[in-house]
């Protein structure tokens, strides 16, 4: 099916585009970027880990992870330690205060996407569910990992 709708196409761009200044607007209240989210929410849901671990869980470089664990360190969202079966290899671990920020995040969305739905039937909501659904299945289709 080719996407002929143009009003379609504008409102997915405008979602993203907001969807990004409304996430940018809650992490900046917590003086996290984006990727550092992802950083804490990998931890808080997968626990401690090593660090270049982690940067293959994200997808990123090294010297990425490098900086985005110096900046969360910092603000005493993570820890660095020496890995116990390892001493070269660094583990990283969530602190209780970046446990509490991703959970904060975390809330603000929630609440978010629950005022939003409870301005539509149940019936929208479950055709919305299967569009997300059938997204993430051609995500998994043409290798988008999570």
């Amino acid at each position: 099916m080719q996407m002929e709708d143009s009003e379609l196409q504008g409102l997915v761009s405008n979602v993203q585009s907001r969807f990004a200044r409304f996430f940018g607007i809650v992490l900046c209240g917590k003086k996290v970027s984006f990727p550092q989210y992802n950083l804490l929410t990998a931890l808080l849901h997968e626990g401690e880990m090593p660090m270049n671990q982690l940067a293959k869980r994200l997808h990123i470089t090294k010297p990425a992870i490098t900086h985005l664990v110096d900046r969360l360190e910092k603000e005493s969202y993570l820890t660095r330690q020496p890995y116990p079966k390892d001493r070269r290899v660094l583990l990283i671990k969530l602190t209780s205060r970046g446990a509490t920020a991703v959970r904060g995040i975390q809330k603000n969305f929630i609440e978010f996407i629950t005022r939003t739905f409870s301005r539509i039937s149940p019936s929208e909501r479950e055709i919305i569910k299967k569009f997300y659904r059938i997204l993430l299945e051609e995500f998994e289709r043409i290798s988008i990992p999570t």
